[in-house]
């Protein structure tokens, strides 16, 4: 016999180590106290286990754990949508169970890594941002078009101190759309740029990895997530998408309710006061001069009106507060009054 394989012996044997195999569950005979205190020989069942591949999310886990990071991405879009000021698109493109080792080596150095905590949960877990939309939204949070083109190197303080403003959103609303599971409170813990210096767990630790996809503009860059096996262990047994359905409509809609004021709460509208009216031809106009008196249709004691966005919404008589001018209000005036 030959000890040479021919090739296509090597293709066999190939095809067969990459094939699946079938969760193998055998019985092995253990010995166990009777009724009478006697020994009793009884079989167990004994599932197989592969060391080499660090699955400990079943499949109905991970479709919860989906559902869930899509929620996350819905909420992520609208805040960053409002912090840039302009369309973003954030969206979840895959989940992935590794070793926290292999996820370390897909990260280039330097890169923009956030380690955050989720109490009430033990451990730490682990935000990476794209250096390249990093730049980008640094660019628009300071006034640009968000269309920066720059060499990958470390941020800055204040590039720091920017996207810190960036992960802090990030991480309410991933506190928002965990809320349907467990309530937990992430904040951010610490900042690397070095891969290997963020050393949260043990190198052969399983973890689960949430990448998601940025779209800015006409910029794309991908955002990942690392959390630890140890982290969601305490809370595995409610990943279950008949617990999720079952409580979603209950939780998820006041949560959406919160988070939508939140957001709504943070856009900036104009206000201003109308002291009165005049009429007044275009040769008046520009004739007037530094210390004319010009006529309004208002008496001193009249209320004035409160313009919000353009609409008028209170009453109001003018004063002071401190060295500041100001209004009081004195009432909302009616929807019959606006028509």
């Amino acid at each position: 016999m030959s000890d040479v394989l021919t090739q296509e012996e090597i293709n066999a044997l190939l095809s067969a180590y990459g094939k699946d195999q079938p969760e193998e569950v055998v019985e092995v005979a253990v010995t166990a106290p009777g009724p009478d205190g006697a020994p009793v020989k009884i079989n167990k069942p004994v599932k197989t286990w592969d060391y080499r591949r660090p699955e400990r999310f079943s499949k109905d886990q991970i479709r919860t754990l989906q559902m869930l990071h899509e929620t996350y991405a819905r909420y992520a879009s609208t805040t960053l949508s409002v912090l840039m000021r302009m369309p973003v698109k954030f969206s979840l493109v895959g989940i992935e169970q590794a070793t926290y080792d292999e996820f370390l080596t897909t990260l280039p150095n330097p890169s923009v890594i956030y380690i955050f905590r989720m109490p009430p949960l033990e451990g730490s877990a682990i935000l990476e941002v794209n250096a390249g939309i990093t730049f980008c939204m640094v660019d628009r949070l300071l006034g640009g078009p968000g269309k920066a083109r720059m060499r990958v190197r470390e941020l800055t303080d204040i590039e720091q101190t920017l996207m810190r403003t960036v992960t802090d959103r990030l991480l309410a609303d991933l506190g928002a759309s965990w809320a349907q599971l467990a309530e937990i409170h992430p904040e951010y813990e610490d900042y690397e740029t070095n891969p290997q210096f963020a050393q949260i767990v043990p190198p052969h630790d399983p973890v689960i990895l949430f990448a998601f996809e940025i779209k800015m503009g006409d910029t794309f860059g991908s955002l990942n997530m690392c959390i630890p096996y140890s982290v969601i262990q305490p809370i595995t047994g409610r990943l279950s998408a008949q617990r999720w359905f079952m409580e979603s409509p209950r939780k998820g809609t006041s949560r959406r309710s919160q988070l939508e004021g939140k957001v709504l709460g943070q856009v900036e509208v104009p206000i201003r006061v109308e002291l009165g009216e005049c009429e007044a031809t275009m040769r008046e106009v520009l004739d007037l001069e530094v210390g004319d008196i010009v006529k309004l249709d208002s008496h001193v004691g009249d209320e004035l009106t409160l313009y919000i966005g353009g609409i008028p919404k209170f009453r109001c008589v003018p004063g002071a507060e401190g060295k500041q001018l100001a209004v009081q209000i004195t009432q909302l005036i009616g929807s019959e009054e606006v028509e």
